[in-house]
């Protein structure tokens, strides 16, 4: 039985992912920040879908993925209601369920996830074991370089859905990645754009 939420977890995975990377002969390219601006986050306060799917076209071109998914508010009662998230690899679309239209902080850590969720596939790392392999697109959000979405997601002021928590790596894990991903960046500010709650948390974890 694989031992989760311990940072074992995180660094034994993080290897596994950057030996994939070195594989694919493109380490380190590509391992930079997408810095979560005021502009992106314009884009996923509105409630369009125009600007949600801006919004993945950034996130999948600053991770190298094609094709990229449509994004779409899903207004009807279609998914659990603790999901917050979904997307379908065959069709190439990520649901957003509608409880969250609006609600940037939240969004912005939902996309990173489910693009996360592309690049494994497209990578062939799936593992069996369902929790684990969501905890891993966790990580590999972070790895992609949206690990700003991630923190600030987590720390978020947004009303959220009764009894609903974002993501499946607890925040304590998710500062260990998004630091262990810091060390690896060296020269990118690893506080520029989180929010004050985030920026607390990161400080003083």
């Amino acid at each position: 039985m694989v031992e989760l939420m311990t940072e074992k977890w995180i660094d034994r995975n993080l290897q596994i992912l950057i030996m994939n990377r070195r594989y694919n002969h493109d380490w380190p390219n590509l391992l930079t920040f997408l810095n979560p601006t005021n502009q992106v986050y314009d884009k996923l306060d509105s409630g369009e879908e125009e600007d949600l799917n801006e919004i993945i076209q950034l996130m999948c071109s600053h991770a190298k993925l094609s094709p990229v998914p449509t994004g779409i508010y899903d207004w009807g009662i279609k998914m659990e209601l603790e999901v917050a998230g979904q997307i379908n690899l065959e069709k190439h679309k990520i649901r957003v369920p509608f409880q969250f239209v609006g609600k940037k902080y939240a969004l912005g850590t939902i996309l990173a996830h489910e693009v996360a969720h592309l690049y494994l596939f497209k990578r062939l790392l799936i593992l069996n074991n369902q929790l684990e392999n969501e905890m891993l697109a966790d990580l590999t959000s972070i790895f992609l370089g949206f690990g700003k979405f991630v923190l600030n997601g987590i720390m978020t002021s947004d009303t959220l859905p009764e009894n609903f928590k974002l993501g499946y790596l607890s925040p304590a894990l998710v500062i260990y990645g998004y630091r262990s991903i810091c060390k690896l960046l060296h020269t990118e500010d690893p506080y520029e754009f989180l929010i004050p709650t985030a920026v607390d948390r990161l400080q003083y974890a």
